[in-house]
């Protein structure tokens, strides 16, 4: 590392860190990563920071590195005394961001350097004495996918240079956590239900959550077409047009009929009301469509509809609609 290489923060004589804004002059102060003196940098005219003496072999990715984890181990320990952290995530169905914030009820203190299973993870966040977030901090490589998948429980990652910006703000750059919605897809969530309780679904037979991983029927609610009804609807992996039988326990009102306009049967959705039949097209392809989304894959191959028409589903829609307004 170049001497006048910036490093934000040091380790003062207590062993604590301390951002080069705060530290005085005059104290002997450490790089968190090789432990050497590093002197301070400030004044009117320059940006505060530390730097190495000359020749050191210190890399600046190590120091970032380092620097990140004791800011995250310090952030959990604030927590544990009555303060909070902010998690940013993105909602789960409409990509709208949302923030939560971590509390002393959720975390309780943090290590460096934990073994969990077969893996070494660079934090570890416990509640009272159980494992409650791995925390991996990204510089220069990011989280493989053989170690997210065996770490068995909540886990996140964190860039080091924007923990390092500002530890007390947690925007993952990768996740495992239970889903999250902001407040609109909430009271959303809530109203679904809601109707689901009003027509007798049973509990747990889907999920709001556009998470197919999470269950094997995702519901929304549309209008009935028919009797203007506000009525679920759902989607499973399968649709649109679906030929093979559904996964049960399957909605009472997921059911095999003919369609006209399709030119065959399929496992479609229906009205709880009136029965009347719900077409894929309005709920699954078209632009609008209370089940469209990029996060609820489509099955390929489906008859009279090739994977171009099918992708561009809500630009043919807005073609469509566009040319109406147009009075054409």
């Amino acid at each position: 590392m170049k001497a006048n290489t910036k490093i934000p923060y040091a380790l003062g004589p207590d062993g604590d860190l301390i951002s080069a804004e705060k530290a005085g002059r005059g104290a002997v102060y450490c790089c968190p990563s090789c432990k050497r003196s590093v002197s301070l940098r400030k004044g009117e005219h320059r940006i505060s920071h530390f730097a190495h003496m000359k020749n050191s072999d210190c890399s600046s990715e190590s120091v970032i590195h380092k620097t990140a984890k004791r800011l995250i181990v310090e952030a959990v320990e604030e927590i544990a005394r009555g303060g909070s952290v902010t998690l940013k995530l993105l909602c789960e169905n409409c990509d709208a961001a949302t923030a939560r914030s971590i509390g002393r009820k959720s975390l309780t203190r943090a290590e460096e350097e934990v073994v969990i299973g077969d893996y070494r993870v660079d934090v570890v966040a416990f509640l009272d004495e159980n494992p409650a977030l791995c925390i991996e901090v990204r510089n220069t490589s990011e989280v493989t996918l053989e170690k997210a998948q065996g770490l068995g429980c909540y886990w996140i990652e964190l860039d080091a240079y924007d923990v390092v910006k500002d530890s007390r703000l947690w925007r993952p750059v990768a996740s495992a956590l239970k889903p999250v919605l902001c407040e609109s897809c909430k009271e959303e969530a809530r109203e679904t239900i809601g109707v689901l309780d009003k027509y007798g679904y049973p509990r747990g037979i889907c999920s709001t959550f556009f998470r197919p991983c999470q269950s094997p029927y995702i519901v929304a609610l549309e209008e009935c077409w028919k009797c203007k009804e506000r009525i679920p609807v759902f989607w499973w992996d399968g649709v649109p047009f679906a030929q093979d039988t559904p996964p049960e326990p399957r909605p009472r009102t997921i059911q095999y009929r003919y369609s006209k306009q399709y030119g065959g049967s399929y496992w479609m959705n229906t009205c709880p009301r009136c029965r009347g039949s719900q077409g894929d097209n309005f709920l699954f392809l078209f632009g609008g469509g209370v089940l469209n989304s990029e996060k609820l894959f489509l099955r390929e191959g489906v008859q009279g509809y090739d994977s171009v028409t099918i992708s561009s589903g809500r630009s043919v829609f807005n073609n469509f609609i566009r040319t109406m307004n147009n009075g054409l």
